[in-house]
């Protein structure tokens, strides 16, 4: 069975200036916190589920994989997407919580007439992109973003044409309609009246129904903004976003899921419950920890140890790895330490000297005639050969410790070689 992760986490928050910019600039650098974050995600489940409103994480996967592991990763389906268009708001004149378009002023709704925009500054200019995709149909969107950050100029026309065309192939789009945002909503109003606390701050306030409230008139719309918890509306709001969140994490089919921007401890716990999901990061920090793996963090600006790392990801001790991991880790989560001390003991072919000796002079020699006649890519590739070939020859049976054995080889031999 394939265990799949719904990741909140890389929704990029565009209505929430400046948080947009930021994000994106740390996605679109290559920033040792969202490399690290995203290559532990990849090596603990089997497919990575992406939700997004304008696609803006698309253009970043480069910078974070590279171009070929990010197309491999699409294609093979370790990376999917998950599309909706708006954002969640609370509209007044007691409308209360509804999906709402954000557009700029190049761009009004379908069937407008007589559309004036408002003169903006330079940097809301600059910021229509944003917008524009995120209310525009699914192609349109991703060719904005893809455009706007130069990929065709970065990377290449015919890889860039390549990379939407998987993208929109792995892309299932919540349309609106049918009643799953509503039905996310109606949740939400629910959470609220069965919150003791909750509730009492909509009524004292002089709010009649869960639908309206006095600082929200009745021209008036308010929309999540991932920092503001000012009033019990930007309370509803943070717990709408996650309701919707989990809501798409089913329809995903994803046992996991990462909490987005948007949310507070109270709200990742819920999902826990809802969704029986189990602790898998700090699961994750008991293994480093016991087996003495290095920080993730390392692999930002160090092709040679990035690719090894993936590589181990996708070699059969990869798998065999993340099998052991969510057995153990929903079957007896608080025995994972011991089950991890127990398959780290048991010994197998791969752990023998001579094959330790043999692997030693194959990888070592191959890499160094490589690099020699090809230059450091090709050190690079053969480094990535290195890990699945040998691996899968030597080893007819693979064991979930080979994983870890690699990644720490990656480490041994790579750690010193930053870009």
């Amino acid at each position: 069975m394939l265990r799949r992760l719904f990741d909140g986490e890389s929704l990029v928050p565009f209505e929430d200036q400046p948080a947009p910019t930021r994000v994106l600039r740390q996605l679109l650098g290559g920033h040792p916190d969202a490399v690290a974050a995203l290559v532990q995600k990849l090596c603990l489940y089997d497919q990575v589920v992406i939700p997004t409103v304008d696609t803006a994480i698309v253009p970043m996967l480069p910078a974070l994989l590279g171009p070929d592991r990010t197309l491999q990763y699409i294609e093979d389906g370790v990376i999917r997407f998950i599309r909706y268009r708006g954002f969640v708001a609370f509209v007044g004149a007691g409308n209360g919580l509804e999906m709402v378009e954000l557009r700029s002023a190049n761009n009004p709704p379908p069937g407008t007439k007589n559309w004036t925009p408002r003169k903006r500054s330079k940097k809301q200019q600059a910021e229509d992109h944003i917008y524009d995709a995120a209310s525009s149909e699914l192609e349109s969107a991703l060719s904005t973003m893809l455009s706007h950050y130069q990929l065709s100029e970065i990377l290449g026309k015919s890889w860039t044409d390549t990379l939407a065309k998987k993208v929109l192939d792995a892309t299932d789009e919540v349309r609106t309609g049918g009643g799953f945002f509503k039905a996310s909503f109606d949740e939400t109003y629910r959470d609220i009246q069965n919150d003791h606390g909750l509730a009492t701050l909509f009524w004292v306030n002089g709010a009649r129904s869960l639908r309206s409230y006095p600082t929200v008139a009745a021209n008036q719309v308010r929309w999540l903004q991932t920092r503001h918890w000012n009033d019990p509306v930007d309370v509803m709001l943070h717990m709408a976003q996650f309701n919707l969140e989990v809501a798409l994490a089913k329809r995903a089919g994803c046992q996991d899921q990462t909490a987005g921007p948007s949310a507070h401890a109270s709200l990742t716990r819920k999902a826990r419950r809802v969704m029986d999901q189990a602790d898998a990061d700090g699961a994750f920090r008991v293994i480093t920890a016991t087996s003495g793996l290095p920080d993730f963090k390392e692999l930002a600006n160090n092709d040679m140890l990035h690719e090894a790392v993936l590589a181990a990801r996708d070699s059969a001790g990869g798998a065999a790895f993340r099998q052991w991991f969510h057995s153990n880790l929903r079957d007896s989560p608080e025995d994972l330490a011991a089950a991890f001390h127990e398959l780290t003991a048991s010994r197998g072919i791969g752990d023998l000297g001579p094959v330790k000796v043999v692997r030693f002079v194959i990888s070592t020699l191959a890499q160094a005639f490589a690099t020699y006649h090809g230059g450091p890519g090709a050190g690079v590739a053969v480094a990535a050969a290195d890990t699945f070939l040998v691996n899968n020859f030597l080893r007819r049976d693979p064991s979930p410790k080979m994983f870890i054995r690699d990644v720490k080889g990656a480490f041994g031999s790579y750690s010193d070689l930053a870009d």
